[in-house]
């Protein structure tokens, strides 16, 4: 199958991480992909990483027109043109049009999902501009049937991480012994950037019972973002702002940021929707906390692989209880590690990504 790959991005974070590691995987696997996005900065050098190239003769950043152009010079090279974000979306529709009778067939990832049904006008306009649509979650799936769009024309494909990468038994007391945490403490875990709508200030109000009830309790603070400034200041006077702790951005030694944990808290999805801070926990064998919102509703399995909270009370209890039963915490872990060998490796979210096309295809 031949896929391009259009994304009007330059920064290796969000969905143009998930859009890279699936062409990667899809190549992986006997494809011939190509990836265009914009030139520069780190998703491109991340490319060479992953055995890709950047595509010659997108500039998906000034004009639309010459993109236009190129995609219209080069469509019959292509099988599918799977599109990420709304920019490169609208390119693809704009050359394509609405009577492609599926060739190419026009795919668009929704990776942040929905957050409601798609009213009907919203509705006619993605029935009319793709052949496909995919999303993270069930519930992002349902939504879009209630709203009338055909099986075919949704599919939920979960997320993926690196099993590789993001594997048991590494050594997270390095990362312990440098920001001066005891290595008997029980210590959970957030990993996302800092900004509105992530759930931090949510966990936050959970973290007072927390602190009460388990007084060793350690909360480190992977990530930073506009919301960091707030959130110390928020902790300004609380007396129990000394147990959490703040490790900043974490790139080559992330997955010992896993491992220095017991367990990860998930509040909210981030910004690709596959909740991947979620996957690489567990992939570390570590389970995850999670409020049940979006596809981490999917991921986290109540009794077998976290816990899943619908308000900050629930929250509160499924971290102490958590925190106070180490060898309950250390067999979900082992549980969610083997639930993303079977579910979440690269080559799974690729295969179901194919399996979708063909769907739509040939319905």
């Amino acid at each position: 199958m031949r896929i391009l790959h259009l994304i009007a991005s330059e920064r290796w974070s969000g969905a143009a991480v998930a859009a890279a590691e699936l062409a990667a995987a899809q190549k992986a696997s006997g494809h011939d992909v190509e990836f265009a996005c914009r030139a520069g900065r780190g998703l491109e050098r991340k490319l060479i990483e992953l055995g890709l190239a950047r595509a010659d003769g997108f500039d998906l950043h000034r004009s639309m027109l010459r993109d236009r152009r190129e995609l219209l010079r080069r469509v019959k090279d292509f099988d599918v043109i799977h599109c990420h974000l709304p920019s490169d979306h609208l390119l693809a529709f704009a050359a394509l049009g609405r009577k492609r009778n599926g060739k190419p067939l026009l795919v668009r990832t929704l990776h942040r999902g929905l957050t409601a049904k798609p009213g009907l006008l919203r509705a006619k306009i993605l029935k009319a501009s793709a052949d496909l649509y995919i999303v993270p979650s069930n519930s992002d799936r349902d939504r879009l049937l209630a709203a009338g769009f055909a099986q075919n024309q949704v599919a939920c494909v979960r997320g993926a991480v690196d099993i590789d990468r993001f594997r048991p038994g590494l050594d997270g007391a390095p990362l312990r012994r440098e920001f001066n945490i005891d290595p008997a403490a029980p210590v959970f875990g957030t990993v996302s950037r800092m900004r509105r709508g992530r759930g931090q200030f949510d966990l936050l109000k959970a973290f007072a019972s927390v602190a009460r009830a388990v007084p060793t309790a350690r909360w480190i603070v992977a990530g930073s973002g506009s919301e960091q400034a707030l959130f110390r200041k928020q902790l300004a006077g609380r007396p129990d702002a000394d147990r959490i702790i703040f490790i900043g951005h974490r790139k080559d030694d992330l997955p010992q940021a896993y491992a220095a944990m017991d367990v990860c808290v998930v509040p909210a999805p981030g910004s690709d929707g596959s909740c991947r801070a979620a996957l690489e926990a567990m992939s570390c064998a570590r389970p995850v906390v999670a409020m049940k919102r979006g596809a981490l509703a999917d991921i986290v399995v109540p009794n077998a692989t976290g816990w899943l909270a619908d308000s900050t009370e629930s929250l509160s209890a499924a971290l102490i209880e958590a925190l106070n039963n180490p060898s309950r915490t250390r067999e979900l872990g082992n549980s969610a590690r083997r639930r993303v060998e079977t579910a979440h490796k690269q080559s799974d979210r690729a295969q179901s990504t194919l399996a979708a096309y063909e769907r739509a295809t040939n319905p």
